[in-house]
């Protein structure tokens, strides 16, 4: 997994604003000035249940047609800020780039060639959930960021329920330290850069700012339902990991193997709780009680894709994007008007609590115009990173013939 602290590979290209190659800011430099103000306070945009609206202005979002939007009409609508967008019940900043994929020269996973793929976004090319079978869910516990070995990492799969709430548990197990065991069974991985060079292989990666290598762990869950959108938490001891709820996790039929299906679980360290927000300028950490949304923003291809916006509705208090540098990934303030980078990475945080948050995205897509790239409701969770990656539509969000 890609990791905010690593130290850059060699080589390793990263997008820069369109309208200043010059501006660049690094974790020295935001140290050296305090951190500065929080990243992107995408102010005055929560619905009527989420932040204040009084910073909003009066010049109202605009006026332009977004295309592919599955989301039912917005009950409630934000108000909008000059140069933003109304797109499923959020204001999203107007992308000012045209979007493209990520190589993967540049990213390990989630990578590819040619133009954004957009063919679920439209009818006759929305994706179906198939018959639903159970199988086992198997792979390896993926550290967020920074951190020690996953082994003791419990994960559980839930279904989805409405409006994002966890719905029923189907089945759950604490991981192992055998992963290498396994390994013959596991997709081997695409890996570039240092990764490739020191850690190969599906059950290892590399430690941050290092040559050496951390081992991952494996886990097997039984009786993971197809065709169905799909929790999965993963927690452990309060004074190593953070909870973590990641969203939009579906498995098709066209996946399954022997009866198994491979899923990456990622798992959140308390370290990087407390200091990847301080990075992005909230500097006194996300407050008890809060939490916070992130992921990635991908086509339906599932390829990364950068110069995408993304919006939360109610609004985080700190937003960021991120530097698109593989091995050495931290918010990246300078992005705030230009939305993702190669890694495809968002963090909104700060959100209260147990409440629905939608998470949208928005692309210039060349050929199409102005495109939803996906959007989902998920649930955020007193002191756990809620993780959604938007992935266009997906089959529960198929407008009714």
């Amino acid at each position: 997994m890609i990791d905010p602290f690593r130290a850059p590979r060699r080589g390793a290209p990263t997008i820069s604003d369109p309208e200043d190659d010059n501006v660049k800011v690094t974790m020295c430099a935001m140290l050296l000035f305090g951190l500065g103000a929080p990243a992107c306070a995408l102010a005055g945009c929560g619905d009527s249940s989420g932040p204040s609206t009084d910073a909003a202005t009066d010049e109202g979002a605009d006026s332009v047609q977004v295309k592919y939007e599955t989301c039912a009409p917005c009950p409630s609508p934000p108000t909008c800020r000059s140069g933003e967008v109304l797109s499923c019940c959020a204001c999203v900043k107007k992308p000012g780039s045209d979007a493209a994929r990520t190589s993967c020269s540049d990213m390990s996973d989630y990578c590819g060639t040619g133009g954004i793929d957009v063919s679920c976004l439209k009818p006759g090319g929305y994706p179906a959930a198939g018959e639903v079978r159970r199988v086992t869910a198997r792979g390896v516990v993926d550290v967020y960021a920074t951190g020690p070995g996953s082994a003791g990492v419990t994960v559980a799969f839930y279904e989805e329920g409405a409006d994002g709430a966890l719905g029923d548990l189907v089945g759950t197990t604490v991981s192992t330290d055998d992963c290498a065991a396994h390994e013959a069974d596991l997709p081997a991985p695409h890996e570039v850069g240092d990764e490739a060079e020191f850690c190969p292989g599906v059950c290892r990666e590399l430690l941050p700012d290092t040559e050496d290598c951390r081992t991952l762990a494996y886990y097997s869950v039984d009786n993971v339902p197809t065709g169905t959108p799909l929790i999965v938490k993963t927690s452990g001891s309060s004074a190593t990991w953070k909870d973590m709820y990641s969203y939009n996790i579906w498995f098709f039929a066209g996946e399954v193997q022997d009866g198994k299906v491979f899923y990456r679980a990622r798992c959140l360290s308390l370290d990087d709780w407390r200091n990847i927000p301080v990075a992005a300028g909230d500097t006194s950490g996300i407050a008890p009680g809060k939490g916070g949304v992130a992921g990635e923003i991908h086509d339906c291809g599932d390829v990364r894709v950068y110069y995408a916006t993304v919006a939360t509705n109610p609004v985080a208090m700190t937003f960021t994007y991120f530097n698109g540098v593989e091995e050495k990934l931290y918010p990246d303030l300078s992005r705030a008007s230009y939305g993702t980078n190669l890694d495809g990475l968002y963090a909104a945080m700060e959100i209260d609590g147990d409440r629905a948050v939608t998470v949208t995205a928005l692309a210039q897509v060349p050929g199409e115009g102005l495109v939803s790239l996906g959007w989902r409701t998920v649930r955020t969770f007193p002191d756990a990173l809620t993780a959604v990656t938007l992935k266009g539509t997906r089959p529960d969000q198929v407008p009714a013939d």
